[in-house]
């Protein structure tokens, strides 16, 4: 007889149980009794968790979390999925789908239009539709391997106190969406970061151009790496004065640190098109590892469509096929009719100009790759007309999507 496993709502009194199946399911180094919940598990305001129990125990669980974001122009509550994980003895049960599959009905009811993640591994997320909407390099780099620059001139650097002082951050981060940033910081979280410490202000003439905030990245038990994936600049001078500030803390890191014994102190994530290969003596010499970023999937296409800003230019309408198989009311024959800047979307039984999955729609609407893209690499298939004005409608664009947590 098949085992029917029920789906419920956790409480403050299953953090434990929910604790020790995260720290069993991710492999964890460090012992049981030192590893943490994340802060906002405390916090179920914004924040609940589903799990799935054996004989009272949680043995799997799916962690979402509330937030809001700007995509396309339209202020969105956003279902972010996280802490994905199953107790190593009940994998391969389908546990993962039924919590997902639950989770996206409740999103609905809740009107949540859009879900994002940061994936462990995209193409397990890719199977529940989530496409890949923003990548992240990391750079390994070798303390001796940076160049020595000198810094510009008129260039100063100080170590921000002041958490008044996170507007300047703020305005600096907004400018990194010409190398395809979505990624910000709401202003508390920058506050955060500026209350603790390595946190820099750049300056030029007088005027913010850069800031950066390094800390250590523990790696195993007995190394640890000087990191940083939080830094925005408006120039090259201060990119530059960026990396010459992180080869000061990285010399310095090495001669000191008792863990380092391969010279490979320093860990750098940030965007594919921030050119940091130029800034090294050796390209060849650098550890690259494209690690992601975050994934985006359709909840609710129809209030979606009806939500976002278009180009108020767009005129000509797409008949387009759902078949979603985890949202089924997404599934149908859509018209999409572009008035004024905005999308009137209704149920037709016209002939469709293209018929795609899930996956696929996220794809199209997620910002990253542009539908005559997706045409040219055989992702989805219809005319060349079709996918012009599919793109037209979603446009490649770095939106306001996602607010990282400390």
């Amino acid at each position: 007889m098949i085992k029917i496993y029920q789906i419920e709502k956790a409480t403050k009194n299953d953090l434990e149980d929910i604790r020790k199946v995260l720290w069993s399911a991710f492999d964890r180094i460090d012992p049981l009794e030192k590893f943490e919940l994340s802060e906002w598990f405390k916090d179920f305001n914004h924040y609940y968790s589903l799990v799935i129990r054996d004989k009272g125990k949680i043995v799997s669980n799916l962690c979402v979390r509330f937030y809001e974001a700007t995509i396309r122009g339209a202020n969105l509550t956003i279902g972010g999925i996280g802490d994905v994980a199953t107790d190593p003895l009940y994998r391969n049960r389908g546990f993962v789908r039924e919590l997902t599959t639950q989770a996206f009905k409740e999103m609905k009811e809740q009107g949540i239009v859009v879900s994002t993640l940061h994936p462990f591994k995209m193409s397990f997320y890719e199977k529940f539709g989530y496409a890949t909407a923003e990548t992240i390099d990391r750079y390994d780099i070798k303390a001796e391997n940076f160049r020595e620059l000198p810094l510009a001139d008129g260039i100063t650097i100080h170590e921000l106190t002041n958490p008044k002082e996170a507007s300047i951050l703020d305005a600096l981060q907004r400018t990194m969406s010409r190398f395809g940033s979505m990624v910000y910081f709401r202003m508390e979280e920058l506050e955060k970061l500026i209350e603790t410490p390595n946190c820099y202000l750049i300056k030029q003439n007088g005027n913010p151009i850069a800031w950066v905030k390094f800390w250590i990245y523990r790696v195993g038990f007995a190394r640890e790496k000087l990191a940083t994936n939080f830094c925005a600049f408006k120039t090259n001078e201060a990119l530059q004065a960026i990396v010459h500030l992180m080869r000061v803390f990285a010399m310095e890191f090495d001669a000191i640190s008792e863990f380092n014994y391969d010279g490979v102190p320093c860990m750098w994530e940030g965007i594919p098109n921030i050119p940091i290969q130029e800034f090294v003596k050796d390209r060849f010499a650098l550890k690259v590892q494209r690690v992601g970023g975050f994934m985006l999937r359709v909840i609710d296409f129809q209030k979606y469509c009806e939500l976002i800003k278009i180009p108020a230019n767009v005129e000509k309408t797409v008949v387009i096929e759902i078949n979603d198989r985890f949202c089924d009311w997404n599934s149908g024959i859509w018209k999409l009719t572009p008035k004024n800047g905005k999308l009137v979307t209704t149920k037709t039984n016209d002939k469709p100009e293209i018929s795609i999955d899930d996956l696929m729609l996220s794809r199209i609407i997620s910002g990253l790759t542009p539908a005559k893209t997706l045409l040219a690499v055989g992702l989805i298939h219809c005319s060349q007309e079709t996918a012009k004005n599919l793109e037209a409608i979603f446009p490649q664009e770095y939106f306001y999507v996602w607010n990282r947590d400390l």
